[in-house]
């Protein structure tokens, strides 16, 4: 904005009134959600501009220091004591401010840029509007709507009233806590119809919803009642693209809904918790799953290097398989030691205690040769394991898993691949081979052994070991053992 000549009062009330009315005419992007402004001011006008942007809740922007001139030609301009421009080198100091916002809010901060940096002179400065394709945060794996989002402010930066707690408007929270109470003392018959409805009424609101502490515990009361279609729409909205980074760094208790969310969608397609429409949605249900292996294929080193994402993943695995595979064996999975028989030396029964609640490589050792410690199973859904195993497979991981597999959320997620793949004998060779960084026979027994002492790398092993086939066991227990006593 270029304004040459001195201003007299009711000039300058004037321009202020058609600054107050601005209108940015971004008509020819209609499908554009976000737009870059891009303002050049005068250095002493900076303090200002960003104080006011602050007010109105505007917190993203950068700040550049640039040098430039418009069409006068760096026409002298004096600040802070000094003299800007000359006729050799008219190249006026400026600063240079970019905030990227929504559509909504294009016009509101052009009018506040506009307003806070007007006096009327030459060299006032101009303001750009242009479009932006798309906008990631790369702190929490959001984009779009949901990085530009601020939960506890409305679009024009104004705050949102909320409880204490949570980032939700007080009528919301009634709304839940009201479905919460009502549906205990709702008949049978009727729970599906309340659980939909209030399903129905998350909107946009999903993520900020399913991670509220009282919510979250409301909706993992209405999953079970809720139909077939509204709980595949309520994983659809989870897991979008959009939403999903959200998700996985929301907090406890959105990631406890998920979860609970997913097992009631593998229950009610295997039959193991099947509802009445089960049947007649099975195919959409099954569906829903590959889109949710989609979806964790695509963001898996992002869900996985982080603590919810990384209990999601688990849990998604788990349920592919049909037994926990999060964990190793425990003497409580184990069956219980029989008491000593007549005749068994003093000892014996003690001894298999001792074998049933031993893992990893000890718990190899205490088997026979030829045999396999981790027994063979028929998980649920093979596909969604084998997607994820070949994620990992892919040459893209493969300078990032030497730091992964002792990475405290993403270790235990290539612990539950491990276990989860030995369905496949072929695919579990190929993933320890990757997992390791070479295949057994050529691994050094120092880094076998540097693993081993990890906090986070020692469970990987006790997981290969449990896992790998009677050659594969061989060899690693070869590199393991090598040029080292057992303790």
């Amino acid at each position: 904005m270029v304004v040459a000549g001195k201003k007299s009062f009711v000039a300058h009330a004037r321009a202020y009134e058609r600054l107050e009315s601005l209108q940015c005419n971004i008509a020819a992007f209609p499908d554009v959600k976000f737009f870059k402004i891009e303002s050049i001011i005068r250095p002493w006008r900076l303090e200002k501009v960003t104080a006011d942007l602050s007010k109105r809740g505007i917190k993203g922007m950068t700040v550049t220091t640039v040098k430039g001139a418009g069409v006068q030609q760096g026409r002298k301009e004096r600040y802070g004591g000094s003299e800007f421009g000359s006729s050799d080198h008219f190249l006026v100091d400026k600063m240079k401010l970019e905030v990227v916002v929504k559509r909504d809010q294009v016009n509101s901060v052009v009018q506040l840029i506009s307003g806070s940096t007007y006096t009327g002179e030459i060299g006032d400065g101009k303001i750009f509007v242009s479009p932006v394709a798309d906008v990631i945060r790369m702190e929490h794996l959001l984009v779009a709507a949901v990085a530009m989002s601020r939960p506890d402010r409305a679009s024009d930066g104004s705050r949102k009233r909320r409880s204490t707690f949570n980032h939700l408007s007080k009528d919301t929270l009634s709304y839940y806590e009201e479905v919460g109470r009502a549906i205990g003392e709702t008949p049978e018959e009727d729970k599906s119809m309340v659980a939909d409805n209030a399903l129905a009424e998350l909107g946009e609101q999903v993520v900020e919803v399913s991670g509220d502490p009282t919510c979250s515990r409301i909706l993992e009361k209405l999953l079970p009642h809720v139909t077939a279609p509204k709980l595949i729409d309520y994983i659809d909205a989870c897991f979008a693209p959009e939403r999903i980074g959200a998700v996985c760094t929301g907090g406890p208790f959105i990631s406890r809904v998920v979860e609970a969310a997913l097992t009631s969608l593998f229950g009610r397609w295997s039959g193991t918790h099947a509802s009445e429409d089960s049947a007649e949605h099975w195919d959409a249900l099954g569906e829903s799953i590959q889109r949710v292996a989609d979806a964790l294929s695509g963001s898996l080193y992002e869900a996985s290097t982080c603590k919810q994402g990384s209990f999601i993943v688990r849990r998604f695995l788990t349920l592919c398989a049909g037994r926990d595979v999060s964990r190793a064996p425990t003497a409580k999975s184990g069956p219980a030691p029989s008491p000593a028989e007549d005749g068994e030396p003093e000892g014996a029964a003690a001894d298999r205690k001792q074998a049933s609640r031993v893992g990893g490589l000890q718990a190899k050792l205490a088997f026979q040769p030829g045999s396999q410690a981790a027994a063979t199973y028929e998980p649920v859904c093979p596909p969604g394991i084998a997607q994820l195993c070949e994620t990992v497979l892919d040459d893209a991981w493969a300078a990032d898993l030497s730091s992964l597999r002792c990475d405290e959320f993403a270790s235990p997620v290539l612990q539950a691949l491990t276990r989860v793949s030995a369905w496949d004998p072929a695919l579990s060779a190929r993933l320890i081979a990757a997992l390791l960084g070479d295949e057994p026979s050529r691994l050094q027994p120092d880094s076998v052994r540097a693993l081993m002492q990890d906090r986070c790398g020692s469970h990987l092993m006790e997981a290969v070991f449990e896992t790998a086939g009677d050659d594969q066991f061989q060899k690693l227990s070869s590199a393991a053992l090598k040029g080292a006593a057992l303790a």
